[in-house]
Order: C-alpha cells, then structure tokens, then sequence
C-alpha cells in the first residue's frame, strides 16, 4: 500500500471516529464499532493507530483547536464587543450544526486530557482586550450580568448544550424536529436576547 493510500485509510479511521463520538455522542467507542462504520479492519486501524488512546488523543486535539480557534477568531476581530459575541455564537453554531457533542466533548474529558493547547489563549493579548470590552459593557449596563465569569459560563452554556439536547428531544421525540438553519437562527437570537438587556 503507498503512503497516499496510507494516508487515506488513517483518515477514514479518524473520521469515522470524529463521526461516532461528535455526530452520535458515543464518547467511548470500541475499535469494533468504528471498523463497523469505516468497513476498516479493526487490525488495520490498530496497525495505524497502534493504541485507542493514541487515536483518541488525536481526535481531542482536532476538538479542543476548532473550540479555541473559534474563540480567538472572534476576539481578533476590529469590532465592537457585542459583535464579537454574534461572531463567536455564529462560528459555534455552524461547528454544532456539524458536530453537536463536539462542544461537551472537550469539557467532559478536559480533566483526562492536556490543557496546555487550550491554555495558551490566557496568555494572548486578545483576552486582556475581551475583558476591558466586558468591563466597558458593564459599566454601561448593557450586559445582564454582575460579573464576567456568569457571563462566559452562559455564553459557553448556551451555544453548545441545546444542540446535544435536540439530538436527545428529536430521539426520544420530545419535540418536532425543526429544520436546521431555523432553530440555529431561533437559538442565535434567543442567546444574544439572555446575553444583553433587551
């Protein structure tokens, strides 16, 4: 097999993980399963993987650096705060809409996992900005919130956990499925609506 097609199958491998832990929650997969849904051997996906936890760390990294890179996209841009938050509510959403667990994912194993990756945005200059932005906005009460740390904890809140929890109402048909771009648009102006006094 040349390294092209090498290459290929250890994507297949990894995709198909990244499909059964973000898109069907199943944050413990088995090599068996993942050979069930790549039609890979599982002795391949040994063979280039060498071990689970090798291919899982893989897949965290991926998660944790569109959670970061989302984040400091929207800190970076030259735009008043609250366009930042619409920025940042927008890009999680479209990531969601693909991978609804990938969100729950990083914070429930972020305890097992390095953080170093995640960390480092503590340290960029943008984060000193964001949070005179938050101390602007406060102090002209347009924020209903007391303190930054409620305020990121429900911004984070809000644009991850309804999309997981769509999947659990359309399974267990709670709810009437509602057409995507709709009930992102639906959540988009409902969190920007908590977020700011309106």
């Amino acid at each position: 097999m040349n390294m092209k097609a090498n290459s290929e199958v250890k994507d297949q491998i990894k995709e198909g993980l990244k499909h059964l832990i973000f898109i069907k929650g199943k944050f413990n997969a088995s090599t068996k399963e993942i050979s069930e849904h790549t039609g890979i051997a599982r002795t391949l996906i040994n063979y280039y993987y060498r071990s689970k936890m090798v291919l899982f760390d893989m897949i965290y990294k991926d998660a944790i650096e569109q959670v970061i890179n989302a984040l400091l996209m929207s800190l970076s841009l030259e735009r008043p705060f609250k366009e930042k938050v619409l920025y940042y509510i927008n890009l999680s959403s479209n990531r969601l809409a693909k991978y609804p667990y990938i969100d729950i994912y990083v914070m429930t194993h972020s305890n097992v996992n390095d953080l170093t990756q995640f960390n480092l945005i503590f340290s960029d200059p943008a984060i000193s900005q964001l949070l005179e932005a938050i101390r602007i906005d406060f102090k002209n009460e347009k924020l209903a919130y007391s303190d930054p740390e409620h305020f990121f904890l429900d911004l984070i809140s809000l644009t991850s956990y309804p999309f997981a929890t769509i999947q659990f109402m359309n399974n267990s048909r709670l709810c009437k499925t509602k057409v995507l771009d709709q009930f992102i648009q639906e959540r988009n102006d409902s969190i920007i609506n908590i977020l700011y006094r309106t």
